[in-house]
């Protein structure tokens, strides 16, 4: 959606144009409608003239947030760009030492999602934030591929 098209809406809404038929001609939800209209109510603009008294900057930040913003480049003009929120710090991040984990994976044969839960643990118990599951495996699977021979099987072809 660009700040056009997000004007459009917001300016149907405040002109008593049907939700139904807003949402329809603009292929928008009417939960995604009545979250904008509750948005910009709440920060006080409840008039087709006082949403025509703000700039297209401050209605993006009252429907999506603070870290949102409209695009500067060429590729990205008049777009608007809902920033992510800042990554947690790593320290406060549990980062393992994988090789417990690895000899459970071997040599107690346990199931990857059982480990996982057992760092789960190991992470509350440190007062941390773990990583993500997907996270964990990746760096549980890189460490079983360093750590574990090839298994080749050498088949020689016989012609007749």
């Amino acid at each position: 959606m660009n700040v056009t098209q997000l004007r459009t809406i917001c300016s149907e809404l405040f002109l008593g144009k049907p939700q139904r038929t807003i949402a329809k001609d603009l292929h928008i939800s009417r939960s995604t409608l009545l979250k904008f209209l509750g948005a910009l109510k709440n920060k006080g603009v409840a008039s087709i003239q006082e949403l025509n008294s703000i700039s297209d900057s401050q209605l993006v930040q009252i429907i999506y947030g603070n870290k949102a913003d409209i695009g500067d480049t060429p590729r990205e003009k008049n777009k608007i760009i809902k920033h992510r929120d800042t990554p947690p710090k790593t320290e406060d991040i549990y980062d393992p030492d994988m090789e417990p984990y690895l000899k459970l994976y071997v040599e107690a044969h346990l199931h990857k999602a059982d480990i996982y839960v057992d760092y789960l643990k190991a992470a509350k118990e440190k007062g941390l934030k773990p990583l993500g599951e997907t996270s964990f495996r990746r760096r549980l699977n890189k460490i079983i591929l360093d750590n574990t021979e090839p298994n080749v099987d050498m088949h020689v072809t016989v012609a007749f």
